[in-house]
C-alpha cells in the first residue's frame, strides 16, 4: 500500500508549518546537502556529520550551516515559509563548493 504524504515537495517551498513531516524534510534536506558537500570537496563542513541541523523548539539548530544571522542557532520566525530555509542552505552549499 502507497503511503500518503500530506505535502509536495512544491507545497512545502511556501508552506510554513514547522510539523513533523516538515522538520524531517529540511533537517533531511540539510543532511543531503552536507553529504553532497564533503563528496565534491572532501572536506566535511561540520564536526558532527551525523547531525548537520535540527529543528527544535521554534529554533533550527546547525552545526553545519551559518543561515542568515550566523552562529549556531536560528530563529524560525526570522524566515517566512520553508522554501526560504532550503534556499538558505542551497545557497550555502553553492557557496562552500565553489570555495
Amino acid at each position: 500500500m502507497p503511503v500518503e504524504y500530506p505535502y509536495q515537495y512544491k507545497d512545502l517551498k511556501s508552506h510554513f508549518v514547522m510539523d513533523t513531516q516538515v522538520k524531517g524534510f529540511v533537517e533531511g534536506y540539510a543532511m543531503a546537502l552536507t553529504d553532497i558537500m564533503s563528496r565534491l570537496t572532501g572536506d566535511s563542513p561540520c564536526g558532527k556529520s551525523y547531525d548537520p541541523l535540527t529543528v527544535l523548539g521554534g529554533r533550527i539548530h546547525s552545526y553545519a550551516f551559518d543561515m542568515k544571522e550566523g552562529g549556531r542557532h536560528h530563529h524560525i520566525e526570522d524566515y517566512r515559509y520553508v522554501g526560504e530555509i532550503t534556499e538558505c542552505l542551497l545557497e550555502e552549499t553553492v557557496d562552500w563548493i565553489k570555495g
